[in-house]
């Protein structure tokens, strides 16, 4: 699959808020908690010496991955030249 291909899936499951501003928002606000939560799980490791949850860890990044597609379809950036930039 392709950076395209995903960004075009991810868009089939993005909901309309009343706005773009609001969708924006949502996206932003999305990807922030995400990272905090992937940040939660280094912490717990680092500091608590838990075990790193591997699995979780990818889930709080894909998680992150489907907010920035949304933001780049939202505003209508294609995420192959995002990543060519």
């Amino acid at each position: 699959m392709t950076i395209q291909d995903y960004q075009k899936l991810a868009g089939r499951t993005l909901p309309k808020l009343s706005n773009q501003q609001e969708d924006i928002q949502h996206m932003l606000f999305g990807m922030m908690t995400e990272l905090g939560e992937l940040v939660d799980s280094y912490k717990k490791h680092h500091a608590y010496g838990k075990e790193l949850d591997m699995v979780n860890v990818m889930e709080e990044m894909g998680d992150i991955m489907w907010y920035w597609a949304g933001m780049c379809t939202i505003t209508g950036m294609s995420s192959q030249s995002i990543l060519h930039t």
